[in-house]
């Protein structure tokens, strides 16, 4: 049985893909470029990241490779020589975002055809409240998160955080997993009733894969590893508020 809820409280949702394109450091294919462009509904803007080397007895190494952004108010697309990444600000809808991600992703292998060493995704709830008590979470985050993230809330308490990392054995999966009172005002005291629930879920290949035919079979076992973790994190007082809907 499958859940889906009519509200959420996703911050972001960003999917990468990892790989080594040497030539993406000075150019990006035309192709691809227009491909983000008219996903994002922005142009391209390019940005630079310096690499520094330091080793004992060499000298200083720096190299520089372009960034290329596109930067939209809802998708954005980040390429360059190690990694793209597809970011969605206003999730609605998976079948949506992985229609993106495909889009994208096929349009790299067709005209890089890399071997990806990682693909992810990456799902941050920032669980708010604009009212009620700073810390009081009962019957919407699970009570084992809560029982010593506030151990210290009357310290003057400025972060409370907790970090989980998982290998599954199903899916060939790996997640690291953030959660806890993160803290917008950070580091001023903690003030607003605001929880985190960062799920960083992938999978990595020990040599660099040149054959995945179908990114949606990925993500979707991601999304699903996402999904049962989360359910595990929250309680029910807050799938009450998402508007909880089972499906058969």
């Amino acid at each position: 049985m499958a859940i889906k809820y009519s509200n959420h409280f996703l911050n972001q949702v960003i999917f990468q893909a990892n790989y080594n394109v040497p030539v993406i450091k000075t150019e990006i294919n035309a192709s691809l470029k227009n491909l983000c462009e008219e996903i994002t509904g922005q142009s391209l803007y390019i940005g630079k990241n310096t690499n520094i080397n330091v080793a004992a007895d060499q000298p200083v190494l720096s190299t520089v490779q372009n960034r290329y952004l596109f930067l939209g108010k809802e998708v954005q697309v980040v390429v360059q020589g190690d990694f793209v990444q597809v970011i969605n600000l206003k999730y609605t809808d998976y079948t949506h975002f992985h229609g993106i991600i495909e889009k994208v992703f096929n349009k790299v292998r067709e005209v890089y055809n890399p071997g990806f060493s990682r693909i992810a995704l990456r799902y941050t709830n920032n669980i708010n409240f604009p009212d009620g008590s700073t810390f009081d979470f009962d019957g919407l985050i699970d009570e084992s998160f809560l029982n010593c993230l506030l151990k210290f809330k009357d310290q003057g308490l400025a972060r409370s955080v907790g970090q989980t990392f998982m290998t599954h054995e199903d899916g060939d999966l790996s997640t690291l997993f953030t959660y806890g009172f993160s803290n917008s005002q950070f580091p001023g005291k903690i003030i607003k009733r605001e929880f985190l629930l960062d799920f960083d879920c992938y999978r990595t290949y020990q040599e660099p894969n040149f054959n995945i035919n179908s990114i949606s079979e990925i993500t979707l076992s991601i999304r699903n590893k996402v999904n049962e973790l989360f359910e595990k994190s929250i309680g029910e007082k807050l799938r009450t508020l998402m508007h909880e809907e089972k499906i058969i």
